[in-house]
């Protein structure tokens, strides 16, 4: 007989988290202590395992901020680490960070939210990434009410990740492909942000301007692109029209 989903409003305590170390050592966490020991200490409590006939898509993806391969158990999440990559606030995030235990309708349930993310600015962001057509069904509202309640506890945020814009997504997704390209050192760069300090200027105006053969210096743009030190719309499609302008200037 199918488990009848738990009703989030019989949510409740006490919480509990247990993480893995970097030497595989599982540690149980006491109240107020994850904040200070999300840092690169910790690794992932499980690893993504594929099964024959599963419905989502599991996976590896190079995270450009944490410098190694981040395994993800849904395309949605993966979509969701390439934001975080290029996304200025990110510091660095951990996948399937913690066990957290509760107890919904007097049992005990255990609950593996999707990622951690830590900003530069200090604050910790627990998500859980899920696709709008199921936050409702399953166990999912129950287990995303103990996670904003151990997170209120904690003091750190709780958001529920859904489906991001397609066209933000594809374009950061094409202009994650250009991170490793250098800019310091490129002529074409330092043309190219030349003509930016006068006013912004389209893809194409910033390639004429570089003096270098487009196949050099398009992927410096996308890369100064990517690094945000250049902006464009995002919401846009990505062509030789594209306004680019100077990031933090009018």
């Amino acid at each position: 007989m199918p488990r009848v989903p738990d009703d989030p409003d019989t949510v409740t305590g006490p919480f509990s988290v247990q993480v893995m170390l970097a030497d595989g050592t599982g540690m149980n966490l006491a109240p107020g202590e994850l904040a200070p020991g999300a840092d690169g200490r910790l690794r992932p409590v499980r690893k993504s395992s594929v099964v024959r006939g599963q419905p989502n898509m599991p996976g590896l993806w190079f995270s450009s901020v944490m410098r190694r391969h981040v395994g993800y158990e849904s395309l949605l999440e993966r979509n969701r680490m390439v934001l975080l990559d290029f996304a200025a606030d990110t510091a660095g995030y951990l996948e399937q960070p913690l066990k957290l235990t509760y107890r919904a309708g007097g049992k005990k349930r255990v609950h593996t939210p999707d990622l951690l993310v830590w900003r530069h600015d200090g604050s910790l962001v627990l998500c859980n990434v899920k696709s709008s057509e199921n936050l409702g069904r399953g166990s999912f509202p129950a287990q995303s009410e103990a996670c904003a309640q151990f997170c209120e506890l904690e003091r750190i945020d709780y958001e529920v990740l859904t489906e991001p814009d397609r066209q933000v997504l594809e374009n950061v997704r094409w202009l994650s492909g250009y991170w490793g390209v250098g800019t310091e050192d490129s002529p074409a760069y330092r043309a190219m942000l030349e003509r930016l300090l006068d006013q912004p200027g389209t893809i194409g105006d910033l390639i004429e301007a570089s003096g270098e053969h487009p196949v050099v210096s398009r992927p410096v743009l996308f890369s100064a692109i990517w690094s945000r030190r250049f902006s464009i719309d995002l919401n846009e499609p990505l062509s030789n029209d594209t306004k680019v302008w100077l990031t933090n200037a009018n």
